[in-house]
């Protein structure tokens, strides 16, 4: 791939383009400050199967220019998308297709398109529970399969989720598990509970479906399953993240028979105490630097237990905080650089920090 050669609207290919909305290439090796960044820009775009297309080349002289092109960028290059589906009532698997795109997808709220009309639906970009077709590109209905079909129990939610999989390499287990719920409701494998998530965007639809108040509650149902689809991938990311931490910067110290599980005090995160179950500790210790202290906990034997080879009891000193007469818990100050915490059974044991 000669940078130097390329043309807009030409395509070619590159594995690490996958995924990306947008890459941008720098023709030459040109390492500027911006302020006097003078060089020639390559954007493109994935268009699949390691496969991407030149949508713009841009020289850049220069902070304003660069400033420029970024505008350029958030404007014509991310154009707001247009989705087909059905009107009258909404159900969970639309609006959560539709959220799902917008979190991992465009990024924004697309222009929606209710009807059933095939002639006013094929101005969309993809089209979502309606039309009796699935392709996998821009059909994502599920109606037309029966039940010895290889998608059948997947609604337009898991169409849309296992594309976005797919095309994004994506590892989200609390939405897979969300997902499939929705799914196993709306192709009526399985009812779910009167509180689930799938119910209460069905109470969300009006007394009449055919006016704009049942528009309006129709993109409340996405941005409410927008929020919550944002915040399972954000606990996921930053579980993950803690997970990363845990089997890398982990410590082990044996003192006295009681294994210790310590973390430095540099982490900048609490990490949960169920991700070392298992892992050869008896106790872990860290420091919360939201509260300025350090705290130690009992590892459990098993998870969803309190159960521990070892319980943690008062050490009597001035620096402690707080110990739990359950004997899992307890916090404390440092001082001098050390801080403590009494194991029953065998005493005081000092950690550095």
């Amino acid at each position: 791939m000669k940078l130097q050669e390329m043309k807009v609207g030409q395509e070619f290919m590159d594995e690490e383009i996958k995924g990306c909305p947008l890459k941008f290439y720098i023709v030459g090796d040109h390492k500027y400050t911006i302020s006097d960044l003078c060089t020639t820009i390559i954007v493109a775009q994935d268009i699949g199967n390691t496969y991407g297309k030149v949508i713009d080349i841009i020289k850049i002289s220069g902070e304003d220019q660069y400033n420029e092109m970024m505008e350029k960028i958030s404007s014509s290059y991310n154009p707001q998308e247009i989705v087909g589906t059905h009107n009258g009532i909404f159900h969970a698997d639309e609006v959560s297709a539709i959220a799902l795109r917008i979190v991992f997808g465009n990024k924004k709220m697309p222009k929606i398109i209710r009807s059933r009309d095939p002639e006013i639906l094929k101005k969309a970009d993809i089209i979502v529970d309606v039309s009796q077709k699935y392709d996998g590109v821009k059909y994502f209905d599920h109606h037309q399969f029966n039940k010895d079909d290889e998608l059948y129990g997947l609604s337009s939610a898991g169409l849309i989720w296992k594309q976005l999989k797919e095309k994004f390499d994506l590892d989200f287990s609390s939405i897979d598990e969300l997902v499939s719920e929705i799914d196993m409701q709306d192709t009526g494998i399985q009812k779910m509970p009167k509180y689930h998530i799938a119910n209460i965007i069905g109470n969300m639809n009006q007394e009449d479906i055919t006016g704009k108040e049942q528009d309006a509650a129709f993109y409340k149902a996405v941005e409410m399953m927008v929020s919550v689809f944002s915040d399972l991938k954000r606990r996921e990311d930053l579980l993950k993240e803690k997970i990363r931490i845990a089997e890398e910067k982990a410590e082990m110290i044996s003192i006295d028979d009681v294994n210790i599980i310590k973390l430095p005090k540099n982490v900048g995160m609490f990490i949960p105490v169920h991700l070392f179950i298992g892992k050869g500790g008896d106790v872990l210790s860290q420091y919360d630097k939201n509260e300025g202290v350090w705290k130690t906990m009992t590892i459990p034997l098993e998870k969803g237990d309190f159960e521990s080879k070892y319980s943690l009891v008062p050490t009597g000193s001035e620096e402690e905080i707080f110990c739990h007469k359950g004997g899992f818990f307890q916090s404390t100050r440092s001082k001098n650089g050390k801080f403590s915490f009494a194991v029953d059974g065998v005493g005081e044991i000092f950690l550095s920090e």
